[in-house]
């Protein structure tokens, strides 16, 4: 695999940062590049979801909360822009955790979305103050 300077900025944001989106175009890479450090134990996963499943589309479009409680963090989760409800419940997840210092809550989600003009207005709305 191609080394890209955008591994170091993942691994750094990781350890300062809950929630980690990478954007970009499709097929550039943004879901190889988290399973590359994942494989070499360079950032930490408990799952990889993949929301162009439409099964898993439609249950975290339907029910975003229960759906991110059926897994355990940290978790990757790729085209986001699928399910563009789980933001509000993913902020809700990360003030829970700072609030009862259950544990660190840096690199709790890894978010990969196509760079769709939307996806970043959804991002500030919801992940706020993350």
């Amino acid at each position: 695999m191609i080394k890209r300077t955008v591994e170091k900025i993942i691994i750094e944001d990781s350890h300062t940062f809950p929630v980690v989106l990478l954007t970009g175009m499709r097929q550039v890479g943004k879901s190889t590049i988290l399973d590359y450090l994942l494989k070499k134990k360079l950032i930490n996963a408990s799952c990889h979801i993949n929301l162009k499943d439409l099964i898993l589309k439609m249950l975290a479009k339907s029910d975003p909360a229960s759906f991110l409680s059926s897994y355990d963090f940290p978790l990757i989760i790729n085209e986001i822009q699928e399910a563009p409800e789980l933001f509000s419940q993913i902020k809700v997840i990360v003030d829970k955790q700072r609030i009862n210092n259950e544990k660190n809550s840096y690199g709790m989600f890894f978010l990969t979305g196509s760079s769709k003009l939307n996806i970043m207005k959804l991002v500030k709305e919801s992940l706020v103050g993350i």
